[in-house]
């Protein structure tokens, strides 16, 4: 096979760094440890970009972050991405240069540091392999309605942009915005984020299909936290998750805290308040967390001085009962 990126033959290169069919284009990786080997193109630099090449700049002293993106065929530049300059071993020519993750650094340390580029550099390859143009895919639409009728959103679908390739920004009628990443056109998701409005920079809510199950992010002003599930739909029955999506996405959350608030009062009715034996000592210390996250959640809403003496009062009342059955 012919390489398509020009005097790529002294890239090195073995089967146990990565996919061979990525350096093709110019990529080895993802690496375990995690981690990376690209070969760029840089165009400030004298270097020519092609639609099968990654592009750089930012590579001239002084400039502190590196701007990396791509072309599609038909000529269009894919959406940036920033990355610390000094996260990267940079070797190669001025031209051409080749970054290679640095290890042990605090960016790359970060596991959504690791996602950002995992999603640039699967978007690039999706880009030269797949011949469907999902720009024009017309069931995003389709699934986009689907997502939050299943979540029990009330806000319809106003506007679909195609960011990149398997990438949609979805925005509402209530004028926040839905990022959707799917995995392949047939796939519902593989991850959905949620923003207050399309200026916002960071996500209140991300909810990631994993195996097995789903895993849902919350950011609320009183911290983050996060929820798994077995299935999509199981996420929109729980009162918790409503409570904490409405209060990340600054909405009147107070209307979704009574519901909440029972189920923290059922399981301080049921605690166990004198355990006996090894068993009954870790079903304790499990709802000793699960009462002080919920307590955590509710201060979103409710003063702290109110749950504690909730859970003073509970203690009081139940303990002796718990005494009786032991």
């Amino acid at each position: 096979m012919t390489n398509t990126i020009q005097n790529f033959s002294d890239f090195s290169y073995s089967l146990n760094e990565g996919n061979s069919y990525k350096k093709e284009y110019g990529i080895l990786g993802p690496f375990s440890p995690w981690g990376y080997k690209i070969k760029f193109c840089c165009p400030e630099n004298g270097g020519f970009p092609s639609n099968s090449g990654l592009i750089v700049t930012g590579m001239n002293e002084g400039n502190e972050d590196l701007e990396l993106k791509y072309l599609y065929g038909d000529g269009k530049e894919s959406d940036a991405i920033y990355v610390p300059k000094g996260s990267f071993i940079i070797d190669g020519t001025p031209e051409n240069p080749i970054l290679q993750t640095k290890r042990n650094t605090k960016w790359w340390d970060n596991e959504e540091n690791q996602e950002y580029l995992d999603e640039f550099v699967n978007s690039f390859l999706e880009s030269k392999n797949f011949s469907i143009d999902f720009g024009d895919y017309a069931g995003i639409e389709g699934d986009s309605s689907s997502i939050i009728e299943t979540l029990g959103i009330d806000s319809p679908v106003t506007r679909v942009d195609k960011k990149r390739d398997l990438y949609w920004n979805i925005g509402l009628e209530d004028g926040t915005e839905m990022e959707i990443k799917k995995r392949d056109k047939d796939n519902l998701f593989k991850f959905l984020k949620f923003y207050l409005n399309p200026e916002s920079y960071s996500p209140e809510v991300e909810i990631h299909h994993e195996k097995p199950g789903y895993e849902v992010i919350y950011l609320t002003p009183k911290g983050k936290f996060a929820r798994r599930y077995s299935t999509f739909g199981d996420i929109s029955k729980d009162h918790m998750h409503n409570y904490l999506f409405n209060t990340s996405m600054k909405k009147d959350s107070s209307l979704y805290q009574e519901p909440v608030l029972n189920y923290l009062q059922t399981i301080l009715k049921n605690h166990d308040w004198r355990p006996q034996g090894k068993k009954n000592m870790e079903e304790h210390s499990a709802n000793e967390k699960e009462i002080k996250q919920i307590k955590k959640i509710l201060l979103n809403t409710m003063d702290e001085s109110v749950l504690d003496e909730i859970y003073s009062k509970a203690r009081e009342r139940y303990s002796s009962s718990t005494k009786e059955r032991n």
